[in-house]
């Protein structure tokens, strides 16, 4: 009976150290979890970082291409005046030519 409840009692001792092998692989499991968990968390803010610059510089680009805009459009004007006024100019040499 005793030499039954020895080898009962070593069979559990060999669980019981198959179950802490088990445990201590887990144990390094979380600790590389929370690793990873952390390591991503740095990302994490990393890219709202960069995602803040590159607003801050989307807002600017749109600044300066509505500016952009606005010159174009102030040098199209411009360009229509000048074609009218030359025209009106190459009339008048036209009139002073005939009246010579």
């Amino acid at each position: 009976m005793n030499e039954k409840i020895l080898e009962l009692l070593q069979e559990m001792q060999g669980e019981i150290k198959g179950i802490n092998t088990r445990l201590d692989g887990m144990e390094s499991d979380i600790k590389d979890l929370k690793t990873g968990q952390h390591e991503i968390q740095k990302d994490i803010i990393e890219i709202k970082t960069d995602v803040k610059h590159i607003k801050t510089e989307l807002e600017y680009t749109e600044k300066h291409v509505v500016s952009l805009k606005d010159d174009v459009t102030e040098i199209k004007q411009d360009l229509n005046a000048t074609q009218i006024i030359t025209s009106k100019n190459w009339s008048d040499i036209e009139k002073l030519k005939a009246i010579k």
